[in-house]
């Protein structure tokens, strides 16, 4: 009766050493760490989340937009090349178009 219950629970064990092997010769002791608590590790993130922490975080992210061309201008005027182009303009391949018209 146990016979076949046992050989799934071995298989199955089989498989995931074997998976978990493979993966441990490109992850480092922290990685597998965080992969088996990740969920105890992503509360311990959330207690340290202060109001200030979370603005100044809201500040970056917005900065970080901006600089990435991902923020829209609040005039309708078409908003120049993302920063990160500016020098670069000419060897990008597929600029984003500006209007409709693609020009």
């Amino acid at each position: 009766m146990f016979t076949p219950v046992l050989g799934v629970l071995f298989s199955v064990s089989c498989i995931f050493s074997s998976f978990l092997f493979l993966n441990l010769r490109y992850l480092s002791t922290r990685q597998i760490a965080t992969m088996f608590f990740a969920r105890w590790h992503k509360n311990d993130q959330n207690v340290r989340r202060s109001p200030r922490n979370l603005r100044m975080a809201r500040r970056r992210r917005k900065t970080q937009r901006r600089l990435n061309g991902q923020h829209r201008p609040v005039s309708n005027k078409p908003a120049g090349l993302p920063f990160k182009l500016q020098g670069y303009a000419h060897q990008t391949l597929a600029l984003p178009k500006i209007n409709s018209r693609g020009c």
